[in-house]
């Protein structure tokens, strides 16, 4: 039989937590964290093109739609402005949304 388990290694925590097995009460939660691992919006930030004017100023405007409530770091931030500004040649403007 393949039993599995789900384990919480905090940074701030000096040792590693079994948070779930797999019985009757611990499914539901092995199930989550595993996955949350496919999960995209636990890895990667959800950041879609809105609106481009393209008669007038030519700004492009983003969305990063927040996920559980993790905001984009503001150096990140800038720094996906800055690029995306330098690709796109005109001025950016990227807006943050709870998904």
């Amino acid at each position: 039989n393949m039993r599995m388990f789900a384990l919480e290694d905090e940074s701030e925590n000096p040792h590693i937590e079994i948070s779930a097995i797999h019985d009757e009460r611990g499914f539901r939660r092995v199930r989550e964290k595993l996955a949350g691992m496919y999960d995209l919006g636990m890895h990667e930030p959800n950041i879609q093109v809105v609106a481009a004017d393209l008669d007038g100023d030519r700004m492009l405007t983003l969305r990063h739609a927040v996920h559980r409530g993790r905001k984009l770091d503001p150096k990140t931030l800038e720094d996906v402005v800055w690029h995306i500004h330098n690709l796109w040649g005109h001025k950016v403007k990227l807006d943050e949304e709870p998904a």
